[in-house]
């Protein structure tokens, strides 16, 4: 009864931390909602794997999420004391702020629901062939590996800055993560998940400050 319960509140907390993330226009809330979903993807994946084993992934997710921050604090746009310094409107060559979760590049926060929901509708009639077709998989463990998967291409979809694409990607990443649980316990394959989680965080980096660091030279 208390796995139950506690499968049921893991992915309570994917589903909401994922449908945050979509909405949120704050890169830091973004990131602070990743690192909550990665506690209900460790939940869920320490039901079926080892514990020292779903210990890896949270690691490697917390850490993907400290390297995104780490590079948006090390954009000069990203800085709060040069925001606090700058009162006078930027000259008209200026590049603009490309790399803001600004409220301008993300779809009305309604239209967003729709499509959370949408997705959620296409889960819940997916889950029963899923379980059928996966041998082992639970439903729960399915509702939150697909719930993830179909938020994160919709974050990828909506958007084009890169920290909004390498969040969906994790975000997608994390749901297949969750699904194929089901299907390995080997010690290489969360060596190999987190390796691909680190990767991806740090492509994303590099991504933000790529240009900032062209400007410089």
């Amino acid at each position: 009864m208390l796995i139950e319960l506690l499968s049921i509140s893991a992915a309570a907390l994917l589903t909401i931390s994922g449908v945050l993330i979509l909405m949120a226009e704050d890169w830091r809330a973004s990131i602070g909602l990743l690192a909550a979903q990665y506690v209900g993807a460790f939940t869920l994946t320490a039901l079926e794997w080892p514990l020292g084993m779903a210990i890896t992934r949270l690691v490697a997710g917390w850490i993907a999420g400290a390297v995104l921050g780490m590079a948006m604090l090390s954009l000069p746009e990203a800085s709060s004391i040069q925001n606090d310094i700058e009162s006078a409107p930027p000259p008209p060559t200026a590049q603009p702020r490309r790399y803001h979760l600004s409220p301008g590049d993300a779809p009305h926060p309604i239209f967003l629901v729709l499509s959370a929901a949408l997705v959620g509708l296409a889960v819940i009639s997916q889950v029963p062939s899923l379980t059928n077709w996966i041998p082992g998989l639970k439903p729960v463990h399915a509702w939150g590996g697909l719930i993830l998967v179909g938020l994160g291409l919709l974050k990828m979809g909506f958007h084009s800055q890169p920290l909004h694409v390498i969040l969906g990607l994790l975000l997608f990443f994390s749901g297949f993560e969750l699904l194929y649980a089901a299907l390995s316990v080997a010690p290489l394959a969360a060596a190999l998940s987190a390796a691909v989680t680190l990767t991806i965080s740090l492509t994303g980096a590099y991504l933000l400050l790529a240009p900032h660091m062209e400007a410089n030279e």
